[in-house]
């Protein structure tokens, strides 16, 4: 395909569908790597990770000791 684009004759065949597609397939690979680069910085901040293991801590509890004491 890239053959046939940088060709200098001007009456070659321009595959127009494949080469919107492999440009669509790049703007959709940024937009994929900018989400995966956001949702991994906002996973690893401190207050997420405190958050995650306390609801953890909670469930274990309610696992553990399913009843309330004093009943």
């Amino acid at each position: 395909m890239l053959r046939n684009i940088r060709s200098k004759e001007s009456n070659q065949f321009v595959p127009q569908l494949s080469v919107t597609i492999g440009i669509g397939l790049a703007i959709i690979s940024v937009l994929v790597l900018i989400y995966f680069i956001h949702h991994d910085s906002t996973i690893i901040q401190a207050a997420h990770v405190i958050e995650d293991a306390s609801k953890d801590f909670d469930r274990v509890i309610d696992r553990l000791f399913p009843e309330e004491f004093g009943q």
